[in-house]
């Protein structure tokens, strides 16, 4: 494989559980929100990629090196007494009000973003995305 990043640093073990919501999914909820304004004004709803684009840390770790051409290392320090070891939003009341739902799986969300971010840094290293590039 290409260059090693430093080593970084991660609380707990690395099995913490989390849903993932592409960027493109979120925009589309958003313009389904606005054409729906009136039927679900004033309610709140938990919005998230839900159980099926959940992943752990670890699992992550797994899939970048695919996309980057790098191994990631990482150490681990305690467990921070407040980190949910899972979490998954239930999406399940704004799904039964509005017809959306992700469409982007965890796996191609997590390569289309790399894609984008390699992409946005070719010939445009500047103070923006320099963290990222």
């Amino acid at each position: 494989m290409g260059s090693e990043p430093p080593l970084f640093t991660i609380s707990g073990n690395g099995k913490q559980v989390r849903n993932v919501l592409h960027a493109d999914d979120i925009l589309k909820l958003y313009l389904t929100c606005a054409a729906y304004a009136e039927a679900i004004a004033g309610q709140a709803f938990n919005i998230g990629g839900g159980m099926e684009n959940s992943l752990s840390l670890i699992e992550l770790f797994r899939l970048a090196p695919a996309h980057l051409d790098v191994r990631l290392a990482y150490e681990t320090l305690p467990w921070r007494a407040s980190d949910q070891k899972v979490f998954v939003a239930d999406r399940s009341t704004i799904q039964a009000k509005l017809p959306w739902k992700p469409e982007v799986g965890a796996q191609q969300g997590i390569a289309s973003t790399i894609e984008w971010i390699q992409h946005s840094c070719v010939g445009h290293e500047n103070q923006r995305t320099q963290s990222l590039c």
